[in-house]
């Protein structure tokens, strides 16, 4: 009977440290933090995978859209990155005219339309952003003043103890009033969860 305390005694803190360990283990959108990340909902779930997630949330009047990829090295999540900048700038660029003549010969975008590329290091955590605009479909790529209904902030980062690289994306209201203000804020807070 003596023996057998000391070996359930051990059987015990074997199991409750497993449980700790694995509980822990963070989910999707729950391995990343930044302001009110606890008040998100999911709206719509895309792809729920051990390697990709992807998903629209949303806090009220401001939709996130998530793509996380699980399992990746750091080359690859560099890779990630510049093919989703070079697909947003493809969008952009100057196309022939499908009827060319005395007006135009190319079909181009005003300078306002344009994405806006920049790289922030925040709390040690590189990040690619980009700003855009979107028409009501929630898609980047108009070029006309009627069709813009939305402003999205992007956030392109790679957690490296995490292995995951995140696309996260902040959409709101074109008409907004702190529609640059907010998500700049949401930027400087976020941080990878160990």
């Amino acid at each position: 009977m003596k023996r057998i305390f000391p070996l359930f005694l051990l059987f015990l803190i074997i199991i409750s440290f497993v449980v700790i360990k694995f509980s822990r283990h963070c989910n999707n959108i729950h391995c990343i933090q930044f302001t009110n990340s606890d008040l998100l909902k999911e709206q719509d779930v895309y792809e729920n995978t051990d390697m990709i997630y992807r998903a629209l949330m949303a806090q009220g009047k401001i939709q996130i859209r998530t793509e996380i990829y699980s399992k990746v090295s750091q080359k690859e999540a560099e890779n990630f990155t510049q093919i989703k900048k070079m697909k947003m700038q493809g969008l952009f660029e100057n196309a022939r005219s499908p009827y060319p003549g005395m007006l135009s010969n190319e079909i181009e975008c005003g300078k306002k339309f344009l994405p806006i590329f920049k790289e922030l290091t925040i709390n040690d955590l590189k990040i690619q952003y980009m700003r855009g605009l979107l028409n009501e479909r929630l898609q980047y790529g108009s070029c006309l003043d009627s069709e813009i209904k939305f402003i999205g902030h992007t956030a392109l980062f790679y957690c490296q103890n995490q292995q995951k690289w995140y696309q996260v994306e902040m959409i709101m209201q074109s008409n907004e009033n702190n529609a640059a203000d907010w998500p700049l804020s949401i930027l400087k807070s976020i941080r990878c969860v160990e």
